[in-house]
Protein backbone atom coordinates (compact mmCIF):
# COMPACT_ATOMS: atom_id res chain seq x y z
CA UNK A 1 0.00 0.00 0.00
CA UNK A 2 1.24 3.80 -1.11
CA UNK A 3 1.81 5.79 2.31
CA UNK A 4 0.10 8.55 -0.21
CA UNK A 5 -3.15 6.85 -0.80
CA UNK A 6 -3.43 6.09 2.42
CA UNK A 7 -3.43 9.74 3.59
CA UNK A 8 -5.75 10.68 0.90
CA UNK A 9 -8.05 7.28 2.37
CA UNK A 10 -8.10 9.37 5.94
CA UNK A 11 -8.06 12.84 4.28
CA UNK A 12 -10.94 11.93 2.32
CA UNK A 13 -14.02 12.15 5.19
CA UNK A 14 -12.17 15.28 6.50
CA UNK A 15 -12.48 17.51 3.23
CA UNK A 16 -15.97 15.58 2.93
CA UNK A 17 -17.17 17.06 6.54
CA UNK A 18 -15.40 20.29 5.68
CA UNK A 19 -17.53 20.97 2.15
CA UNK A 20 -21.05 19.93 3.50
CA UNK A 21 -20.26 22.50 6.70
CA UNK A 22 -18.79 25.26 3.92
CA UNK A 23 -22.27 24.76 1.69
CA UNK A 24 -24.13 24.68 5.33
CA UNK A 25 -22.95 27.88 6.34
CA UNK A 26 -23.40 29.69 3.41
CA UNK A 27 -26.75 28.76 3.08
CA UNK A 28 -27.52 30.52 6.20
CA UNK A 29 -26.23 33.41 5.29
CA UNK A 30 -28.58 36.72 6.44
CA UNK A 31 -27.87 38.57 3.31
CA UNK A 32 -30.70 37.74 1.59
CA UNK A 33 -34.18 39.84 2.11
CA UNK A 34 -36.73 37.33 3.09
CA UNK A 35 -39.36 36.59 0.61
CA UNK A 36 -43.56 37.31 1.53
CA UNK A 37 -45.90 39.62 2.08
CA UNK A 38 -44.63 42.64 4.99
CA UNK A 39 -44.77 41.42 8.15
CA UNK A 40 -48.47 42.56 10.04
CA UNK A 41 -49.04 44.41 12.82
CA UNK A 42 -50.29 42.52 16.17
CA UNK A 43 -53.27 40.52 16.20
CA UNK A 44 -56.27 41.95 17.75
CA UNK A 45 -57.36 40.01 20.79
CA UNK A 46 -59.78 40.12 23.58
CA UNK A 47 -59.46 40.50 26.99
CA UNK A 48 -61.52 38.68 29.95
CA UNK A 49 -61.11 40.14 33.39
CA UNK A 50 -61.47 37.34 36.37
CA UNK A 51 -62.85 37.77 39.31
CA UNK A 52 -62.78 35.12 42.64
CA UNK A 53 -65.80 34.18 43.47
CA UNK A 54 -67.98 31.84 46.05
CA UNK A 55 -69.86 28.95 44.56
CA UNK A 56 -71.58 26.35 46.02
CA UNK A 57 -71.01 23.17 46.34
CA UNK A 58 -72.44 20.08 46.75
CA UNK A 59 -71.77 16.42 46.17
CA UNK A 60 -74.81 14.13 45.19
CA UNK A 61 -73.90 10.05 45.47
CA UNK A 62 -76.41 7.59 44.11
CA UNK A 63 -76.01 4.37 46.49
CA UNK A 64 -78.31 0.93 47.49
CA UNK A 65 -77.64 -0.04 50.90
CA UNK A 66 -79.21 -3.43 52.07
CA UNK A 67 -79.85 -4.83 54.94
CA UNK A 68 -78.73 -7.68 56.77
Amino acid sequence: MNPTSAFQRKALPFFVSALIGALATAGCSGDKPAGGPPPQGPMPVSVIEMQPQKVPTSIEIMAQTEGA
